[in-house]
């Protein structure tokens, strides 16, 4: 709910500027004219479905400047109840074409409901922020950077829903974006924010209650070659969808299959990045922790096949549920993942999703048919292209990749190195609590080379026949095909 008010509000912020300027003191005429330019500007983004008399906002002469009142209180939809005061905001012109944003206030304190006939979907949103600066500076031409900042202090929501409450405090965090020109291809738009002392908790109606608190919690965004027009073409089809409210007439489809096609070209690519030191959970009675806490993630189509990529780390993980012994002696203080996808046209992508929804419901897709035409111009590859393990004193690293061409037609290889494992072995030997899996680790040395403090085992597959080191280890494997007596 407060995400939505808040993007509605920069939508109305952007429009004031890209406006033309007030050169002396603004007249009432003035902020009239321009506020009938902005209810212009906004229904040519998300089409005439959505009545901008039903979100009320005003632009009122303030000195040498405009002052935005954008009133959120009241109804803002069917079963939606909101009480809070205005965002405000003070906007001025700027040398060139650029303007100020200044003092943008989200309303705190902020509540909604949600009400209708189904009791199961009610549920009641509030937010208090004790503090908050927020400031930008817009370029309405896209010819050059466009910035925006923001600081907020004691920030406190909470969710309750049948399904029970979930409460979420930040001590304080700080925003910061750049909307940037690509050289004529569309803006690459980059933003971070870092939030200490966030914290948030879950109490369900049934089940178990969870807490998960972190000491600071940094998030980074990229998106490039972003395209405005895909994304007013987007938001305004997504309007008109969701005022249908329907989802198997020909007019709803026609709108889904524009909404895939606008979001097909909306940009060219995405990574974001989270990190979270010292981060703490509790389960009902059971609790853990983790040093540190990242997530990378991507996507993209680079050379018209789509691609995603994600990173996995964790540092320092613990409990004080392990006893102190082996078991604590052995555990991980670092793991790493990071799985890969990619090899399908990105056009193949967009064609199985218009397929779908021209089926529209009434009849059953094949999936043999789809994964067919998901792999003909393949293959599918999936890849972990970083993998770390460390068990005591030895560390487990990777690599590999794997080439689905179809259900039967699967190959792939991965190399593998361990450091330290004559060590473990010793050592898991010489623990009684550990000594079942020396035959394990023993095997694994057996089949290993040896390259300098590093074991190495390659590992290939293909044509149903599985190799480590070219020694044939397909009897291993479950067998799946039926062999005639």
């Amino acid at each position: 709910m407060t995400r939505a008010s808040m993007l509605g509000t920069t939508i109305i912020a952007l429009a004031v500027m890209a406006a033309p300027a007030a050169r002396a003191q603004v007249t009432p005429d003035q902020a009239k004219a321009l506020e009938t330019q902005i209810r212009n500007w906004v229904t040519g983004l998300i089409g005439p479905e959505i009545k901008l008399s039903g979100v009320p906002f005003h632009i009122l002469p303030d000195g040498d400047h405009y002052r935005l009142e954008a009133p959120i209180a009241g109804g803002l939809a069917p079963g939606v109840s909101v009480n809070a005061a205005p965002v405000t905001a003070a906007i001025r012109k700027l040398d060139g074409n650029r303007w100020a944003i200044d003092n943008l206030l989200v309303p705190s304190p902020f509540t909604a409901k949600v009400t209708g006939k189904k009791p199961e979907l009610n549920s009641a949103f509030s937010l208090k922020i004790d503090g908050q600066e927020m400031h930008a500076v817009f370029d309405p031409t896209l010819a050059t950077s466009s910035t925006s900042d923001g600081k907020v202090s004691g920030v406190t929501e909470i969710l309750n829903t049948r399904q029970g409450n979930q409460t979420v405090t930040i001590a304080r965090a700080t925003m910061h974006s750049v909307l940037t020109p690509a050289d004529g291809k569309g803006m690459t738009l980059q933003s971070e924010s870092t939030a200490e002392g966030y914290a948030s908790s879950h109490s369900p109606r049934t089940g178990v209650p969870t807490t998960i608190s972190v000491d600071r919690l940094h998030t980074s965004l990229t998106a490039r070659q972003v395209n405005f027009a895909k994304l007013g073409e987007a938001l305004h089809t997504a309007t008109s969808l969701g005022v249908l409210n329907e989802n198997r007439s020909p007019a709803a489809r026609a709108l889904a299959r524009q909404l895939v096609l606008a979001m097909a070209d909306l940009m060219d690519r995405m990574d974001a990045e989270e990190t979270a030191d010292g981060v703490h959970l509790d389960v009902a009675d059971h609790s853990g922790s983790a040093k540190k806490f990242s997530l990378n993630a991507g996507f993209g189509a680079p050379g018209g096949k789509a691609e995603f990529h994600m990173k996995l780390a964790i540092d320092g993980p613990d409990s004080p549920e392990i006893p102190p012994g082996p078991f604590r002696d052995y555990l991980p203080t670092h793991i790493a993942l990071s799985p890969r996808i990619s090899g399908v046209p990105k056009a193949t992508l967009v064609k199985l999703l218009l397929e779908v929804i021209d089926a529209g419901g009434t009849k059953k897709q094949n999936p043999n048919e789809m994964e067919a035409e998901l792999l003909k111009n393949g293959p599918l590859e999936l890849g972990m292209d970083d993998l770390a393990l460390d068990m005591g004193p030895a560390m487990l690293t990777g690599n590999g990749a794997m080439d689905v061409a179809s259900a039967t037609d699967v190959s792939g290889q991965a190399e593998i190195h361990m450091t330290g494992l004559d060590t473990l072995i010793r050592k898991v030997n010489a623990t009684p609590e550990l000594r079942q899996a020396a035959p394990v680790l023993i095997f694994l040395k057996g089949i290993g080379e040896q390259n300098g403090k590093d074991t190495v085992w390659n590992v290939k597959y293909a044509n149903d026949k599985l190799t480590v080191n070219d020694t044939d280890m397909s009897s291993m494997m479950p067998h799946t095909k039926t062999e005639n007596p």
